[in-house]
């Protein structure tokens, strides 16, 4: 089964987040998309349920977001209606946030009651941005662990205002002060690729999710992941399409460059997903 671990869909305070802006379409992000598909250019969720079925996707991976007021936030409520259209679909990893008033409080609410297959937290776009190793962030970090769930860290270049905030060294830390639990770097912290390979490579409870920087047809650092995945991470990087930045199908038929072998690709579009998420809750 294929499997899109990263997908935030046209649907409710979605569309009000920064990543659906129209000027999303000519970024960086957007380098070489060749078409941009109805559920995108129409905002239409049952399209994007048709593009998902039309690329052979059988799961797709929705991240929330709890987030500072320019790049805005998804309540968990919205999320766990998606899931009830299209419970055979869509996979749920809820948002928190340090800024709310209880976050630990909210962080099992998603995992414990709304059962949702993880939580996301964004550091770098709160309303004061913060690093992932932040001690803010401990109510959640201690909460997902007791729960026995993934906690997903977005940390790439657009994390914050500068660099440091997508320094691997941050995942590092939490890493060491959560060995059980396992991390998913949302970006794996591109540009810093040879580093958050070697975190990977030492904390067998990181996962790596570049996404489109993966996708992105030559950009640098894109087969830094691939080496990774043929050898000593081909258990635990993930693929994602990152839409709406960019489409799905493409980002799928763009891997073909790196010439994976056919069980090296199955693991890397679904197999391994399967495995961090265990029944896919």
């Amino acid at each position: 089964m294929r499997l899109d671990a990263r997908v935030r869909p046209p649907y409710e305070e979605f569309v009000d987040l920064s990543i659906w802006a129209p000027e999303e379409m000519t970024s960086s992000s957007a380098l070489g998309v060749r078409a941009w598909p109805k559920s995108i250019l129409e905002r239409s969720l049952p399209a994007l349920v048709d593009e998902l079925a039309a690329a052979g996707v059988g799961k797709a991976i929705v991240h929330g977001r709890r987030a500072g007021k320019a790049f805005g936030s998804v309540r968990n409520e919205t999320l766990a209606a998606l899931r009830a259209m299209h419970p055979d679909l869509f996979v749920i990893i809820g948002g928190a946030s340090p800024d709310e008033p209880d976050p630990a409080g909210e962080t099992n609410r998603c995992l414990r009651e709304l059962g949702f297959a993880g939580v996301v937290v964004d550091p770098g776009w709160l309303e004061v941005p913060r690093r992932a190793d932040d001690p803010a962030f401990a109510p959640i970090y201690h909460a997902c662990a007791a729960a026995g769930k993934p906690l997903f860290i977005v940390s790439g270049i657009w994390s914050g205002p500068d660099l440091t905030y997508s320094d691997p060294l941050a995942i590092q830390r939490v890493a060491s002060s959560y060995p059980k639990m396992p991390i998913v770097v949302v970006h794996a912290c591109w540009p810093h690729v040879l580093a958050i390979v070697g975190v990977a490579h030492r904390h067998k409870n990181v996962w790596l999710l570049p996404d489109f920087y993966m996708n992105i047809p030559g950009l640098p650092g894109g087969d830094g992941y691939a080496a990774a995945v043929r050898t000593s991470l081909r258990k635990r990087v993930l693929f994602g399409s990152g839409y709406p930045s960019r489409p799905v199908h493409q980002s799928m038929t763009d891997l073909d460059v790196y010439g994976f072998e056919a069980a090296v690709a199955d693991d890397l579009l679904g197999g391994n997903a399967e495995r961090l998420l265990g029944g896919l809750t």
